[in-house]
């Protein structure tokens, strides 16, 4: 996920500066604009693991770290 997030952050990044935007704004621009939705995948990620809590394998092997 992360090769995923960075590959179109890149190309975000790129697309601003072909359409005339200074290289650092561009590099802001696309990193704010990206946030939400690399914040929102890593969110429903962690709820996903809500239900693991109760699930005695996955407690018995947090247990062990």
């Amino acid at each position: 996920m992360l090769i995923k997030n960075a590959i179109v952050l890149i190309d975000q990044i790129d697309s601003d500066i072909r359409e005339g935007k200074a290289p650092f704004d561009a590099i802001v621009d696309s990193g704010v604009s990206r946030m939400l939705p690399v914040l929102l995948a890593a969110a429903t990620s962690m709820m996903g693991m809500i239900p693991l809590f109760q699930d005695g394998f996955f407690v018995a092997f947090s247990c062990l770290l």
